[in-house]
């Protein structure tokens, strides 16, 4: 019995959920009928522009969603295409409230029941090919156009903006960083609604991607990757305290990205987590109640320490979600 008092505005708060609640949104995991009927309405307003074999695959994907069921198989490089559609258009503070990334829930829903957890993972697990240019010709209004990266010998970090230091926007089929993280929440929570059996499933399926130690920065295609599939799989703690081991082995300095945020909740104890913490004290503020939610009382020490540490030199206003998930425990910052 949980001591902690859910309410239906704080359970929007999460990303997905190790344990379900009376007062979770009806939306957490939409059926393939409902998600597909919301997917063709939205892509009424994309247009693809371009004349290139990229270009006419991705009309080809477009073409897809006017029909009035799904297709019976997916493939990778297609879906990749058809992720672009949705998440191409979406700003980090589009994704802040629960409602404002149900579109990506509806396509994960297309991605588990037709190609299972794994094939989810596989989709979101691909290094950028090409870049995309998505723009809103009105509010409502997307123009997609699809072009090939340079030469791999013409990159040089590819995942850096090199006159901001952050990650370089127009990379694959996210336009920024923070798009696909939506991506990865929406499987978390469609996990959170299988039985025991199919999470042992969905783990089994995706361990090829947890193998050997991860490659690359922490917003490419080895450490943030690994870290948010861990979260997605976080209702399997022997697969996250092997997965954060092997994450350990990979780790250079202090991380600063979402990835390690995710794992303070992907970790399978509260020990763990603040171990986490003490190595690598980001600002938690997006994850802060999914903490809580894995670990109830058991999350303020970790919420706490991180409180302090980032107190330190940012402002109490970035601070305000991890104020009110330690409040949630019953403690005090």
């Amino acid at each position: 019995m949980t001591g902690i008092r859910w309410t239906r505005a704080n359970r929007k708060k999460l990303h997905g959920f190790r344990r379900p609640h009376q007062h979770d949104p009806a939306d957490v995991a939409p059926t393939l009928e409902a998600a597909w009927s919301r997917l063709v309405r939205a892509a009424e307003q994309v247009t693809v522009v371009g004349d290139d074999k990229l270009a006419a695959t991705s009309r080809a994907v477009l073409e897809e969603l006017r029909a009035d069921a799904p297709p019976e198989e997916l493939d990778v490089e297609r879906e990749l295409i058809r992720t672009a559609f949705f998440l191409g258009p979406l700003r980090e503070r589009d994704t802040m409230k629960w409602e404002s990334w149900a579109i990506v829930r509806d396509l994960v829903a297309l991605w588990v029941e037709r190609g299972g957890v794994a094939f989810a993972a596989r989709v979101l697990d691909q290094p950028p090919a090409w870049n995309t240019f998505s723009s809103s010709r009105s509010p409502t209004e997307v123009v997609f156009q699809p072009q090939p990266l340079p030469a791999a010998d013409e990159l040089q970090d590819w995942d850096r903006d090199p006159n901001t230091g952050g990650p370089r926007e127009h990379i694959g089929p996210y336009a920024t960083y923070a798009q696909v993280l939506p991506a990865w929440w929406a499987l978390r929570c469609r996990v959170s609604r299988m039985d025991e059996g199919a999470v042992a499933a969905a783990s089994k399926g995706c361990a090829p991607l947890l193998e050997g130690l991860p490659q690359g920065r922490c917003c490419d295609g080895g450490w943030f990757r690994r870290a948010a599939l861990l979260f997605a799989l976080s209702r399997d703690r022997a697969v996250t305290a092997d997965g954060i081991a092997r994450l350990d082995a990979a780790w250079e300095g202090t991380l600063v990205w979402d990835g390690v945020a995710m794992l303070f909740a992907a970790a399978p104890d509260a020990a763990t987590a603040l171990a986490l913490a003490h190595r690598s004290p980001v600002n938690p503020r997006v994850y802060a109640f999914d903490v809580v939610e894995a670990f109830e009382a058991d999350a303020a020490p970790v919420l706490q320490h991180l409180f302090t540490e980032v107190r330190r030199h940012s402002a109490l206003r970035y601070l305000k979600d991890v104020r009110a998930a330690i409040a949630l425990t019953g403690a005090k910052v």
